[in-house]
Formats: structure tokens, sequence, C-alpha cells
């Protein structure tokens, strides 16, 4: 066995660890996935808003539709 089909087979079976070359790329590194792992809880957090909000509009307007329906109407206006 080869010194390739080795080394490709040890990365192949597990998670490899990133090498930084110098702390000043792994700082980054590190500021870029707390960064990343933000916008994604600061996303889904907004879709879970907008839904509620989309929720609270419908049924803000079905209260609406039926305090209209049971307010009095003028004469001459009911269909037969």
């Amino acid at each position: 066995m080869g010194t390739f089909d080795r080394h490709t087979r040890l990365c192949h079976n597990r998670k490899t660890k990133p090498r930084f070359t110098s702390v000043g790329q792994k700082r980054r590194a590190i500021n870029q996935f707390n960064f990343a792992s933000e916008v994604i809880r600061l996303t889904s957090e907004m879709k879970r808003t907008q839904e509620k909000y989309k929720q609270e509009k419908e049924l803000e307007e079905k209260i609406e539709e039926t305090l209209k329906g049971k307010c009095l109407q003028p004469k001459g206006t009911k269909e037969v």
C-alpha cells in the first residue's frame, strides 16, 4: 500500500481537523464561523417572526369580517 492510498484512507474514514498556518488565520476562521452561525440564527428567527405576523394578520382579517357581518345594515341591501 502506497502513501497515497494510506493518506486517502485516513482522510475519508474520519473528519480531519483544519490546519492553520498562523494564529491570525485561525482567528479569522473562528470569527467567520461565529458570524455564519449568527446569520443562520437570525435568519431562522426572521422566518419564525414572519410566519407569526402572517398568522396574526389573517386572524385580524377574520375577526374584522366577522364584526362587519354582525353590524346593522341599511334597508334594501339584503339580496333575495
